[in-house]
């Protein structure tokens, strides 16, 4: 499965790791493209409601203020620390909130 997870910030404090990215207005704006193995869950017994969450997330493409990276890309351009804080932030919000095709 595939989704776009975006970072949309309009201050270096939301996410001082990647203060770096943040252009000369101060703003970010980060998408990333994730695959992720979708596990079906329920509450174990019968009737109950049926969901499915995302394992094993990785990113396979980034866009950062309109430019696109592949992760590979990402960490030679920002570095690998930068990368990872990235990776971390998206992978987590694509595991909890993003809306997956």
């Amino acid at each position: 499965m595939q989704t776009i997870v975006t970072i949309d910030s309009g201050t270096p404090e939301d996410h001082p790791a990647l203060a770096s990215l943040y252009d000369e207005d101060g703003y970010l704006e980060i998408s990333a493209w994730c695959l992720g193995n979708p596990v079906r869950n329920d509450y174990g017994v019968p009737g109950s409601p049926v969901w499915y969450e995302f394992e094993d997330i990785v990113v396979e493409k980034y866009e950062v203020n309109a430019v696109s990276y592949t992760t590979a890309e990402a960490k030679e351009k920002f570095g690998k620390d930068i990368e990872a804080a990235m990776w971390e932030i998206c992978t987590e919000f694509a595991a909890n909130e993003g809306e997956w095709e």
